[in-house]
């Protein structure tokens, strides 16, 4: 069992990620957690790829222990955290797995940094558009259309 004191940190700008690097493997694996989640949600496959793989797994900007000094507005904007991280961290290459929110994330860095992303791993994602979250009448209906920014 992993706990906050054996994750990592990075900063990035005015927000500290906080990441468990696990595994002593050749390849190097990122894996993205999804919403309302964070990097302890990988726990149980993490000792299954450990002699294969050198793993990061953060914990995106506002879940688990990383910070959340400044709103981000878009699937882009915590991306490009992660292509920071991956860049402070002098990864050169590697594969990703997003799950849910982060399979959102997960596609945005391969098709902003192809030359950093090897393989794409999805598990149930979602859409690197983001969730739209559709505003209510006073009735609680649905206003299909008007979208909360």
């Amino acid at each position: 069992m992993f706990l906050s004191t054996d994750k990592k940190e990075v900063h990035i700008g005015h927000e500290t990620l906080r990441y468990l690097q696990y595994g002593q493997g050749k390849k190097v694996l990122i894996l993205l957690h999804g919403n309302v989640s964070s990097s302890l949600h990988f726990e149980p496959i993490l000792p299954l790829l450990k002699d294969d793989y050198t793993m990061y797994v953060p914990d995106l900007r506002g879940f688990g222990d990383s910070s959340y000094h400044n709103r981000f507005d878009s699937i882009e904007e915590l991306a490009d955290d992660v292509i920071k991280m991956a860049e402070k961290l002098m990864l050169s290459s590697f594969s990703i797995i997003g799950w849910s929110a982060g399979g959102a994330i997960a596609q945005v860095v391969a098709a902003e940094r192809p030359d950093l992303v090897e393989k794409l791993i999805l598990i149930a994602p979602g859409s690197p558009k983001g969730y739209p979250v559709f505003q209510k009448d006073e009735n609680k209906q649905v206003l299909l259309g008007e979208i909360y920014s």
